[in-house]
């Protein structure tokens, strides 16, 4: 969108008008990209997710204390995050941290592997450029003894409804 000044009335009263029609269309089409864009929240225990391994499920909660243990569910959006509570079983000793890995679309390499901080943190765990169906696994990688973590929640901006993945 171009400024001009105008140094005469009409042109001044046009230039406005132009401005105004501008605004408009411009409200617009930032109220049709939001409601594209809705957020969906859901726990790891819906019936949206598919869960392999020991996992304990309490007050829709699912915690992941086995190593290879994971949650995996298939959207149509940009990005997914994950709302993540960890517990370490020796605190302060970085020997013990939690780790997990993604996978997207049934990759055999993992497309990030980070630690998880101690207590309720949120996680991105995988962001496109422009909307796609994504399979999305979230693995536990290290041992039991080394710690546990809590899913409370996933968010998409899935407008179609996050589905279970397909068992591979």
């Amino acid at each position: 969108h171009k400024i001009m000044i105008s140094t005469n009335r009409a042109g001044r009263e046009k230039q406005e008008r132009e401005e105004a029609v501008w605004k408009i269309a411009h409200l617009e089409s930032s109220k049709k990209a939001s409601a594209w864009r809705k957020i969906m929240k859901f726990a790891a225990t819906s019936s949206k997710v598919r869960i392999s391994g020991r996992v304990l499920r309490e007050k829709n909660i699912a915690y992941f204390g086995y190593s290879g243990s994971f949650v995996e569910f298939t959207y149509t959006g940009t990005y997914v995050k994950a709302q993540i509570d960890s517990k370490s079983y020796v605190p302060g000793d970085s020997n013990f941290d939690t780790w997990v890995a993604v996978f997207v679309n049934g990759a055999d390499e993992p497309y990030a592997r980070f630690k998880l901080e101690e207590g309720v943190q949120e996680y991105e765990l995988y962001h496109a450029e422009r909307e796609e169906e994504t399979t999305v696994r979230l693995m536990k990688m290290s041992e039991a003894a080394f710690g546990s973590f809590g899913i409370l929640s996933f968010e998409t901006d899935d407008r179609h409804g996050a589905k279970p993945s397909r068992e591979l």
